[in-house]
């Protein structure tokens, strides 16, 4: 989390896919605690409250009908010299990157506000030993 002052802007988004959007972000002039990020603005992927109520890009591809789900997942490699890629997918998850189920956990908001990603965990374990 970072605080940051800017300017309003708006652009066109667009993918290989066809998929495309016009997004507002912020063009970031001023950061307090995000300094040596090598980047031009913010485009979030929270809440559109943290966003002064502006649209997210994934609630406008929602909104369009470009993604049946508000959803988005990160596959990370971990430097796999055979497969030295990690990739964003957007509107839901790709399977081929699973070997089980998914268990999906509700966000919960914070002062009745939805915010950031958070979840409630009753434990964490790790090899069936509890943290």
């Amino acid at each position: 989390m970072g605080e940051v002052q800017g300017n309003i802007a708006k652009d066109i988004i667009s993918f290989p896919n066809g998929m495309k959007t016009e997004q507002v972000f912020l063009n970031v002039i001023y950061s307090k605690e995000l300094t040596g990020i090598k980047a031009d603005g913010v485009c979030g992927m929270a809440f559109n409250s943290l966003s002064d109520m502006y649209p997210t890009f994934i609630e406008n591809l929602y909104q369009t009908g470009q993604i049946d789900k508000k959803q988005f997942t990160f596959y990370l490699t971990l430097n796999d010299r055979n497969d030295p890629r990690s990739e964003l997918v957007i509107g839901g998850f790709d399977e081929a990157y699973t070997d089980e189920d998914f268990t999906f956990a509700p966000v919960i908001p914070r002062n009745g506000i939805y915010e950031f990603w958070l979840i409630n965990i009753d434990k964490i374990l790790i090899s069936q030993t509890p943290l």
